[in-house]
Parts: C-alpha cells; sequence; structure tokens
C-alpha cells in the first residue's frame, strides 16, 4: 500500500511520516485547506480521502457575522457565523442596548434587543489552538420603536427612488405628522458602506433621490423622523 500526504492550496508540508497512515505537517501560512490523501494498492483501484483543515489561526474574514441589520426593540434576534474546523471558542461581544439569551461559544447568538431605540454592535472573535483569533467582525443593528416605517417607489428601480413615511394608523395629532417627517436619509450598500447622505433641517414628507450612479444590486435606505430610525431594501437595476 503505497500512501501520499499532499496540501491541495499549499499551506503546509509533511515534515515526518509521509507514505505512513500518520503524518507531522508544518504550516507555511495560515487558511484554509484540504488535506489530500492517495492511496494506491497493486491489487485494487486508486482510491483518494479527501477533507478540510485551517492552518494557522483564523482570521476576521473567516468568521463574517450573518443576522438581521435591523429590529424592533424588546425583540429576540440571532446572529451565526461559519462553523470553522478546529475551533475552539467563539467569543461573542454585544453592546449594552441588548441583554443575553443563548449561544455564547457556539457559532450562533442570540439577543433580545432594549426598550430604548438606537445603534448596537454585536462583534466576534474566533479561536483555534494556535491563537485566539485575528481582529473582531462587528455587526451593527438598528433597534427601532417600529411605529415608523417608510414606502420607497418604484422598486427595483434604475433612477429616481420616492421615499416616504407610511402614515401611522389612527395618525391624527400634530405629534403624529410631525413624527412622519424625514429629518435624514442614508443609502447603504450590502457592505454596510455609507453611498449617500441626505439632510433635511425642516423635516419632509417625501423626497426623489436619485440613485442611477449606483451600481446594481441591493441597498439599504435608512430614515430618521427625529425619534427613531427606519430601514427599507431597495434593488438598483
Amino acid at each position: 500500500m503505497n500512501i501520499l500526504w499532499e496540501s491541495e492550496n499549499g499551506y503546509f508540508t509533511v515534515t515526518a511520516g509521509q507514505g505512513t497512515p500518520q503524518i507531522t505537517a508544518t504550516r507555511i501560512s495560515a487558511g484554509n485547506d484540504f488535506v489530500r490523501v492517495t492511496l494506491t494498492n497493486a491489487c485494487g483501484p486508486q482510491r483518494v480521502i479527501r477533507f478540510g483543515m485551517h492552518a494557522g489561526g483564523f482570521s476576521s474574514s473567516d468568521y463574517p457575522i450573518n443576522g438581521p441589520s435591523s429590529a424592533c426593540k424588546n425583540q429576540f434576534v440571532t446572529f451565526t457565523t461559519n462553523t470553522l474546523p478546529g475551533a475552539t471558542n467563539y467569543q461573542w461581544t454585544w453592546s449594552n442596548n441588548m441583554t443575553y439569551s443563548s449561544g455564547q461559544n457556539t457559532p450562533s447568538l442570540t439577543l433580545r434587543t432594549g426598550t430604548t431605540p438606537g445603534t448596537g454592535t454585536v462583534t466576534l472573535r474566533v479561536a483555534n489552538a494556535c491563537d485566539a483569533g485575528g481582529s473582531a467582525t462587528v455587526k451593527f443593528l438598528q433597534i427601532n420603536n417600529c411605529g415608523f416605517a417608510i414606502v420607497a417607489t418604484p422598486n427595483p428601480s434604475d433612477g429616481n427612488v420616492n421615499i416616504s413615511a407610511a402614515q401611522p394608523q389612527g395618525a391624527a395629532t400634530t405629534a403624529d405628522i410631525n413624527q412622519s417627517k424625514l429629518y435624514q436619509i442614508k443609502i447603504f450598500d450590502q457592505s454596510g458602506n455609507i453611498k449617500g447622505v441626505y439632510n433635511y433641517s425642516g423635516g419632509v414628507t417625501n423626497i426623489n433621490i436619485d440613485i442611477s450612479s449606483l451600481v446594481a444590486g441591493v441597498y439599504t435606505i435608512q430614515a430618521y423622523n427625529g425619534i427613531e430610525y427606519a430601514t427599507k431594501q431597495i434593488v438598483k437595476q
């Protein structure tokens, strides 16, 4: 029986045991790799066994945080990341406007939002036997009262988008009407980068924004009515 051990991506090299059922390997660089073991026997067909591994410590790109970008106050929210081979700890942290529910030290974390609208953050580092992980990944969560919503039309659009506040049911007072005004609008791409900021000191009830210069994709519109935030996803064609 001939046994050949190989690194598919070149992140490690075999330093002892080549040709035997057990090897010692030395890391060349950090990253996700595949170990390929080729078994050949004069009496039978060749067999290849392949399995994944990670060489060295993890970097922040290995553990992105997936989950909502906005939520209502006093609501359960769940964030997840990749299940990484060889991970020894998933260290989550969160801002003080959220409380812990479950999932610390696992790839899935559940929190409960607080009772005050605002912006919260969730961070993550993943450790393995080599080190405590790279820089922390960060996920921002906008916590809303959920009494304020916006409408964006047309959606999808390849040019102008009209943005307005959805009128609250039963709105009759001056305070209700004022809370339907828009004082600031921001546009974010899928990576959280701000692509546009529009401020209206006196407040507006609707506004047209030209998005023709944006590349095609999904964007998030965030609007502020002076008290809380509302978000809406739009598609730029």
